[in-house]
């Protein structure tokens, strides 16, 4: 019963009213399109940058100076200004 009021409120000039007031739709699933299609992109280059950093970091780790670790990791895996690694190096 419910249904068929509501499907007699309904009327054929209000769907086509609807529709042919809605702009675009073509563009706004070529909009949705695009935007699925730059997450992919995203999540595939941050991948592959996770792998560069991963070797990067086996890199640095595999230097023989400690202090060379330190301030590379600091510097370029914890984003420390150069003061603050001053600092913290001038303390050991």
């Amino acid at each position: 019963m419910y249904k068929e009021k509501f499907f007699d409120k309904i009327s054929t000039s209000n769907i086509s009213e609807r529709v042919s007031g809605s702009k675009d739709i073509d563009g706004i699933y070529s909009i949705v399109d695009d935007y699925v299609d730059l997450g992919k992109t995203i999540i595939d280059k941050s991948k592959g940058l996770l792998e560069d950093k991963k070797k990067a970091f086996d890199i640095i780790n595999g230097l023989d100076d400690n202090m060379h670790r330190i301030v590379l990791i600091e510097r370029y895996f914890n984003s420390e200004p150069w003061k603050s690694i001053d600092i913290h190096i001038s303390s050991k």
